[in-house]
């Protein structure tokens, strides 16, 4: 017995035995997630929501009326009072690594339409650096300095001020759609029967 198990060994070397378990385990992990989904219906809610909506109209006003709603409809915690209005700029440059970004300095949200995967994806960004310049609004003596140290002391993932960014984005999303829908900018996808 001991010797056909000795000799199987020595037929595959340490390499082959690696590449025939990894991509087993790669197998079956995706079997798993397959029949998982469709048995039990598991999808993911942007998901959902972006195969209900198209954008109708242009980009650069869409990504405005999404900053508009959102300055005018997101609650931070930290708030006091909103002064002046949000400058933005609309990129189509693909930046490598970020969608969006807010420069304190300028008091100006830049938003890179190109690296968005779909419209909610869009709407999502937009309305989390809504957020930091919301954060911004409501200390901006110390916007910088805060995030700066903030930041030193947390990594990007964890750090608070973006955690907030994050969850209220995600908490305003829905609404933020369905007025972006009555409003005309969005109109809802036909469905296949």
């Amino acid at each position: 017995m001991f010797d056909a198990v000795i000799n199987s060994v020595n037929y595959f070397n340490a390499i082959d035995i690696f590449f025939i378990l990894y991509f087993s385990i790669l197998f079956i992990l995706w079997l798993v997630k397959v029949v998982f989904v469709s048995k039990t219906g598991v999808q993911n809610a942007k998901q959902n929501i972006y195969q209900a909506y198209w954008l109708s109209g242009n980009k650069k006003r869409f990504i405005k009326e999404v900053i508009s709603w959102g300055i005018n409809n997101i609650n931070i915690q930290s708030e006091q009072k909103r002064e002046g209005a949000v400058n933005y700029e609309v990129s189509y440059y693909r930046h490598k690594t970020i969608k969006g970004v807010f420069f304190p300095i300028q008091n100006k949200i830049r938003i890179y339409v190109n690296n968005h995967i779909n419209i909610i994806d869009l709407i999502d960004s937009s309305l989390h650096e809504v957020v930091h310049a919301l954060q911004y609004c409501a200390d901006k003596k110390g916007y910088q300095k805060k995030y700066t140290k903030l930041l030193e002391e947390h990594n990007y993932a964890s750090h608070p001020m973006e955690v907030e960014a994050r969850l209220l984005a995600e908490r305003n999303l829905k609404p933020c759609i369905e007025y972006l829908y009555q409003k005309g900018f969005l109109v809802k996808r036909k469905t296949e029967k």
